[in-house]
């Protein structure tokens, strides 16, 4: 069994489900785990359970950016939905309805959890996922700027060690924009070297 990277407790305080780094989540009601199924690519980066109504769910956010929705019936997991996020969800918080997502690029979603008939008339979890928050996810921001605008609106640029520009509306409190930074860089040029009598030489670039 592979290295596990997140847990979530099911409501009967007795059962537990841990996201491995093979991408399986394990059901454990004891010293060993018990059945596995197969969840992403890559390992389940976090588990949140919460109830709806008299029905318990589980939520697993891959690191391929899947965030996969099981019905949770003592031990057992049936897949309900699977959405994809602007990232991997590296933390999962599930209450009252609601569902709060931490990704991997800074941001923070929130989605409605529904429960919909599909095309084929079976109920599934919908997920509509929505940014709630827009920010630099490596190092420090080490610049900031203030823009008034002619019609009264104010835009706050933002640039960090992520190498990312954001541009924020401080009205609406949401990020409108991102740019990158280029990360190429100039080539250097070739110096040629000059020989002269007597072993002297000179560098020219």
């Amino acid at each position: 069994m592979s290295s596990q990277s997140s847990i979530a407790w099911a409501s009967d305080g007795k059962t537990m489900f841990t996201g491995g780094a093979d991408g399986k989540i394990y059901s454990w009601t004891g010293a060993s785990p018990g059945k596995s199924v197969s969840n992403c690519k890559g390992a389940v980066q976090s588990l949140a359970t919460g109830m709806v109504g008299s029905d318990e769910y589980l939520l697993a956010g891959g690191n391929d950016k899947s965030v996969t929705i099981y019905k949770v019936s003592g031990s057992a997991l049936t897949k309900s939905n699977t959405v994809t996020a602007d990232a991997a969800a590296k933390s999962l918080d599930f209450f009252n309805g609601a569902v709060l997502a931490g990704l991997k690029n800074g941001n923070i979603q929130t989605a409605k959890f529904e429960v919909k008939a599909n095309a084929n008339g079976d109920n599934e979890v919908q997920l509509e996922p929505r940014t709630i928050m827009s920010s630099h996810c490596d190092g420090e921001c080490w610049g900031l700027e203030v823009i008034h605008l002619d019609d009264g609106a104010i835009r706050v640029l933002t640039s960090a060690d992520d190498n990312r520009i954001l541009a924020y509306d401080l009205a609406k409190r949401g990020c409108l924009a991102e740019g990158v930074v280029c990360l190429d860089k100039p080539k250097k040029k070739k110096k040629a070297a000059g020989g002269f009598k007597g072993g002297a030489s000179s560098m020219s670039s």
